[in-house]
């Protein structure tokens, strides 16, 4: 599960103009403006069914997930590869809590459906586990925009969730096994590394969760000395309060969400023992559930996957300046489930199998939060991790909690100048030249004077934004690099597979080719190709040994560009985020700081 977290949102120009045409531009576009009413009509319809929980406490959460599918969808047009999109609703919750009979049924109704062309569900990971067999029977492309639980994609349980051998399921959040190591991370950048307990409500999400950090922090040298289950009834409560209470743990790890009664759980743990810390993750990112912790707040330390996004109209589509956690990865999931169907009408037809192998052919994928990838197993390859902290209001990240700073100062400041006695001065101007450096500008000591610190922030954020402008401009050029090989090695692959396809079955491995006049073409096919890939020692093939060496030879080396490829896009994330959260955070300063002035100036009237 995920979090209905507020995030800092802002790209620049720039980079979102780079990621669409170098990183992948979109798949497929938003119905012309021209195209006539007659035109949509004739259009065949293809129906997404969303099933969610649409009541209980669940439902504010479902309704973010909601915006951003909507949203989505509605940027396209409501049309892909040639159809029209309809999104069916489906309510799977019974009181406050998921319901197993109506997940299975919900899936159902959509793998009997023949216009179904996807399934979007469920809002809870065990949940989730509860639909995947019945939509992988049917194959349909599944999507769930907040299941974080790491058995969901383990391919050890593929042939209990996706019985059918072929995978459907994928995801735009990262699993839990990321959300755990950077839980582990964290911890131990607040000085936590002994006596550290988990607690849990054993579903699929909580029991994930503190496993992979019981794991990983086993590994990197924090001690967790013990395990305590709560059930959303309440059940063990009791139990888990006891062994706080004598052991006095350094920090307690909790995997849970509001609806497994986390509030209750958490108000329980901080009275036995208040100083001891309490880590969570996404799920617990939460305005409503913040606001029910009362005290308990103030020991309450989350990590949630970053979930920035671009605040101008025409890319969030009115979803406002800082969408909901919730909100972006669901549009990011539903804008890639989208283009895999646009992908597929392209290459001959919208249908169940085309649009499940569309969503896992590779294509780096462009949403609001940066670029990310679909692996083999259906996970997310985005895996950037904000710290966040629970207040009064709500949500807090690290960008606003030095906002918050920061406007106290000034308005602490404002307060002793309104106090202090006036007197008339004059400011002598001062004129400072901003030296620079290569392409680094060198922020001056002196700037122009007389200058109000709205002024001065402006001009440092103008200089900070050029520099992580130019950041990005190189990392988006290392990403395309990376890709261009990547394809360039898939071609002599190809090329290779050619030449082992010429010789007859059960030929041995030192049998020459011995084919009329084409096999000097097909090595030549090979050498050319190995070339525009810049190998410098081209495979020599004359036998079948020769060619599968080659072929595992240019494997090992798409493995290991792949695998640089990830690590150059998680740095272009990064960046992106930098600059995102540095962008927002002096919006943020001098919004605050403008509102604190006038409320002073107007309580002196």
């Amino acid at each position: 599960m995920a979090s209905p977290t507020r995030v800092v949102a802002s790209v620049g120009a720039l980079a979102t103009a780079l990621l669409l045409t170098g990183a992948g531009a979109p798949a497929g576009a938003a119905p012309s403006s021209q195209a006539t009413a007659a035109d949509r009509t004739a259009s065949p319809v293809a129906r997404i069914y969303v099933s969610l929980p649409r009541q209980g406490r669940a439902a504010p959460s479902a309704a973010l997930i909601a915006r951003g599918l909507r949203a989505a969808t509605t940027a396209r047009g409501s049309r892909a590869g040639g159809h029209r999109i309809r999104l069916v609703w489906l309510d799977d919750a019974t009181g406050d809590r998921w319901d197993a009979t109506k997940v299975r049924a919900n899936a159902r109704r959509a793998a009997a459906d023949p216009t179904a062309i996807a399934y979007v569900g469920e809002g809870d990971s065990e949940a989730t586990a509860l639909a995947m067999p019945i939509v992988n029977r049917a194959g349909l492309a599944h999507l769930s925009p907040v299941s974080t639980a790491t058995e969901l994609t383990a391919p050890d349980r593929a042939g209990e969730l996706q019985p059918s051998g072929v995978r459907t399921f994928f995801r735009p959040i990262p699993d839990d096994a990321r959300q755990g190591a950077a839980l582990v991370t964290y911890a131990r950048s607040l000085g936590v590394r002994r006596s550290v307990m988990v607690v849990d409500d054993d579903g699929l999400y909580g029991r994930g969760l503190t496993r992979s950090f019981a794991a990983d922090g086993a590994r990197r040298g924090v001690r967790v000395v013990g395990r305590r289950v709560v059930s959303p009834s309440g059940h063990g409560l009791a139990a888990a309060v006891r062994a706080v209470r004598a052991r006095r743990p350094h920090a307690v790890v909790y995997g849970g969400s509001p609806s497994s009664g986390a509030a209750k759980v958490i108000r329980a743990l901080h009275a036995a023992s208040p100083r001891t810390l309490v880590l969570g993750g996404e799920a617990l990112a939460n305005d409503a559930f913040a606001r029910r912790l009362g005290a308990a707040r103030s020991v309450m330390r989350l990590t949630t996957p970053a979930a920035h996004a671009d605040p101008r109209a025409r890319r969030t589509h009115r979803l406002g300046r800082r969408p909901a956690a919730f909100t972006v990865f669901a549009h990011n999931g539903m804008t890639a489930l989208l283009r895999a169907i646009d992908r597929a009408g392209r290459r001959g037809g919208v249908t169940r199998a085309s649009v499940r192998d569309a969503v896992f052919d590779g294509s780096v994928q462009t949403g609001l939060s940066g670029p990310w990838t679909i692996d083999a197993d259906g996970g997310s390859g985005y895996g950037v991790f904000n710290t966040a902290r629970l207040g009064r209001s709500g949500v807090l990240t690290t960008g606003e909690r030095a906002v918050t700073r920061l406007v106290r100062r000034e308005a602490d400041r404002l307060r002793r100048r309104a106090a202090a006695p006036r007197r008339l001065t004059r400011t002598p101007t001062r004129t400072t030249r901003i030296q620079t450096s290569g392409t680094t500008p060198i922020i001056p000591t002196e700037l122009v004077g007389p200058m109000d610190i709205e002024t001065m922030l402006r001009m440092v954020q103008e200089q900070r934004t050029r520099l992580l402008d130019e950041q990005l401009r190189e990392q988006l050029a290392a990403v395309q690099a990376r890709n261009q090989r990547i394809a360039r090695l898939n071609v002599v692959l190809s090329r290779l597979a050619v030449l082992e396809a010429a010789f007859p079955a059960g030929a041995a491995a030192t049998t020459p080719t011995g084919t009329d006049g084409a096999w000097p073409t097909l090595t030549a096919a090979v050498r050319t190709a190995a070339d525009e890939a810049g190998i410098t020692d081209p495979p020599d093939v004359t036998t079948l040994a020769d060619v599968r060496a080659a072929i595992a030879r240019i494997k090992a080396l798409v493995d290991d560009a792949s695998g640089g490829q990830q690590l150059e896009m998680l740095r272009l994330q990064s960046l992106t985020n930098k600059r995102n959260e540095a962008f927002d955070v002096m919006t943020d300063f001098v919004k605050r700081m403008q509102d604190a002035r006038a409320s002073i100036i107007a309580n002196m009237r």
